[in-house]
């Protein structure tokens, strides 16, 4: 594992070659690193780079498919992430599960292991007086 500041020179150089996705991974793994360091002075210059990173990232996967309707429609509506990142690999997308983010998380995660382009919102769907309310959460925790 390279050292910090070799993460943060790794990381800055793949966002020069427009590399977002293994800029990201190396500028947030430095990131990690510096905060449990608690090295002020190398977070500071790594946050400019990571959020040019993800904003990157970000208009390229608005360049794609916008799906905000992938919801649960009930408890036994299986939302399979594999299903989901097969039919949409390049976008912005909403996954809501019943009462659960737990299928946004996973096509989190697929998104990151495929390296793909795939903003994932994390939502769960809630019945409600025969409605169905969609709560949107920021982080997964």
């Amino acid at each position: 594992m390279p050292d910090l500041q070799s993460l943060c020179e790794l990381g800055q150089t793949a966002l020069v070659q427009t590399d977002y996705l293994l800029a990201r991974r190396l500028l947030t793994a430095a990131e990690q690193i510096a905060f449990d360091r608690r090295d002020w002075d190398t977070l500071s210059r790594i946050y400019m780079p990571l959020q040019e990173t993800r904003r990157q990232i970000r208009l390229i996967c608005g360049g794609g498919v916008v799906a905000l309707d992938l919801l649960a429609d009930g408890p036994h509506d299986d939302l399979r992430a594999d299903h989901i990142v097969k039919n949409f690999p390049h976008g912005q997308l909403l996954v809501g599960g019943h009462a659960s983010i737990a299928p946004a998380i996973a096509v989190r995660q697929l998104a990151e292991q495929y390296d793909l382009y795939l903003e994932t919102f994390l939502a769960a769907v809630y019945p409600i007086s025969g409605e169905r309310i969609v709560a949107i959460v920021p982080l997964a925790d």
